[in-house]
């Protein structure tokens, strides 16, 4: 009953804000900007497994005044989530999984809220191909003890094409020019059934930007305005979920997934008029039953401003 309520819900305003944004950003939209997040497992802790790696990129278009969304981001992502290498960690451990994803999602101010509501489309399973550029991109750095999907008797996510739909409201409490804090609650549905709550610390210049949108593996806040807020910035957070279901372990797969988990991050964003640099940390809670310790993945992004 709760997934329904959760898909229902999310399904509803992805709808009203994401669709109506895209029909707007023919019709005057105006680019303002781009947003990009880089994780890797190995930079984090020295290790290659479960949330392995992932890139997500953002286009932001500012819209007309008077619509019902005041900019439209189009997202492009990708991700990939492996278990362990048997010599590390012998038994029994998580499917491997790869998927890309394409999105629209609108961006709404409603009083003091800020709301972002959009769905993309997931293409889950080895046609991806990013197994194959994970293997080759491992043989050149000559990562040995990194996990390869060669032995087809491991567990795998199967193929399939499936929807995500997500909606967040959050509210960016000011307490000066260069301090904020931002709570937030999260719905995801679809291919994830997800409930999260929790809040975002922004210090420095960056506190001021007010367009977010928000890394799907960590939860690391991201902004096509970055670059107007010169100067060093510090930014951290932390989430807890509630999990009904996931595209990343299924219910017909032998692991089992875990009804909550916890996010935390922190990092450093080196802001100039040519772009800007982040470089921080997030750590991943236990996802499965079965999983031991939580995961610290590295995350960074470069952009430049031409």
């Amino acid at each position: 009953m709760c997934q329904n309520y959760l898909t229902a819900f999310a399904a509803a305003l992805s709808l009203l804000l994401a669709n109506i944004g895209h029909a707007q950003s023919t019709d005057g939209g105006s680019f303002d900007g781009y947003a990009s997040s880089f994780t890797n497992d190995f930079f984090g802790d020295g290790h290659d497994r479960w949330r392995s790696a992932s890139y997500q990129g953002s286009l932001f278009y500012r819209l007309p005044d008077g619509g019902l969304a005041d900019h439209v981001e189009w997202r492009a992502r990708a991700e990939i989530v492996s278990p362990w290498t048997p010599a590390e960690q012998p038994g029994f451990d998580r499917p491997f999984v790869t998927a890309i994803g394409i999105g629209v999602f609108g961006h709404r101010r409603f009083g003091v809220l800020q709301g972002r509501a959009g769905a993309e489309l997931l293409s889950i399973g080895s046609e991806t191909v990013l197994a194959e550029l994970q293997l080759a991109a491992h043989d050149r750095l000559n990562l040995k003890k990194s996990f390869h999907m060669t032995d087809e008797s491991h567990e795998s996510v199967e193929n399939s094409v499936a929807f995500r739909l997500s909606t967040e409201l959050a509210y960016q409490f000011a307490l000066n020019d260069n301090l904020a804090i931002r709570p937030y609650a999260l719905v995801t549905g679809g291919a994830e059934q997800v409930g999260t709550f929790g809040a975002d610390l922004l210090i420095g210049s960056i506190a001021g930007q007010n367009v977010w949108t928000r890394d799907v593996t960590t939860g690391r806040l991201v902004s096509p305005q970055a670059h107007l807020a010169e100067g060093v910035s510090f930014v951290a957070g932390w989430d807890s979920s509630f999990v009904e279901s996931s595209y990343l372990i299924p219910d017909d797969s032998s692991a089992r997934l875990l009804d909550e988990r916890s996010r935390a991050r922190a990092g450093v964003q080196l802001n100039g008029a040519m772009g800007n640099i982040f470089i921080g940390q997030a750590w991943l809670s236990e996802e499965f039953e079965g999983q031991v310790e939580a995961q610290r993945v590295g995350m960074m992004s470069i952009s430049f401003i031409f």
